[in-house]
């Protein structure tokens, strides 16, 4: 609500048009290597390790495929910005990746109460520091800045209220490395689905109609 005081709705349509984009990789990033911890009904360190790792690699590809392919998107939208946008949001992507592993064992463990103080630190932070992005700095960090700096909080938070134990750098188990894939391919798919068909008409709105139709088309989904 503040930043739509401080902002023009073309901001938004530009993180919109970014979101597009940038969902997709969280789709990926989200699709089942953490959450694989929760399914399994007992793990070791091999299990926590293997599932650690996994996420890292594959959030730092991707984070660095949504850096390379920002500028294409900012064509594609015929809008510089978006490709600025994109750029913070893949940083936002690796940083968080350290601390998906913390918060399956949370949620795993039923530490519910955890997970929340968690979020709601995250999100006072973060729109704290969009607020003063808005005002004294940069309109578009301000509009990132949710997908920047609280994933760090979300990640540091996780990180000291569950410590992790894992092997060293980059050891995978093979066996369990083959399981974790098996499972997360079975939820991509259906995730993907359900992101194209709840996404499909921001990407024709942003790319036919302007960011500041898509703002406004974000504005009017929020309420």
């Amino acid at each position: 609500m503040v930043l739509a005081r401080l902002l023009a709705p073309e901001y938004f349509g530009i993180l919109g048009m970014a979101m597009v984009s940038a969902g997709v990789i969280f789709v990926i990033q989200e699709s089942g290597f953490s959450s694989y911890l929760i399914y399994k009904k007992n793990y070791n360190i091999n299990v926590v390790s293997s599932t650690f790792w996994l996420n890292f690699i594959v959030s730092v590809c991707l984070a660095l495929l949504l850096w390379i392919l920002s500028p294409y998107i900012s064509i594609l939208y015929n809008d510089d910005q978006v490709g600025i946008v994109l750029k913070y949001v893949s940083v936002g992507i690796l940083i968080g990746s350290f601390g998906n592993t913390s918060r399956a064992i949370i949620m795993k463990n039923n530490k519910f109460k955890t997970i929340a103080k968690v979020d709601i630190c995250a999100e006072l932070v973060s729109s704290a520091f969009a607020i003063y992005f808005a005002i004294y700095f940069d309109s578009l960090l301000a509009v990132s800045t949710k997908y920047l700096v609280r994933p760090l909080i979300q990640a540091l938070l996780s990180i000291i209220s569950q410590p992790l134990s894992i092997n060293g750098p980059f050891k995978l188990d093979k066996g369990e490395t083959r399981n974790i894939i098996s499972y997360s391919s079975n939820v991509l798919g259906s995730q993907l689905f359900m992101y194209a068909n709840n996404n499909i008409d921001y990407f024709l709105v942003g790319k036919i109609l302007g960011n500041i139709q898509l703002g406004l088309l974000a504005g009017k989904r929020k309420k």
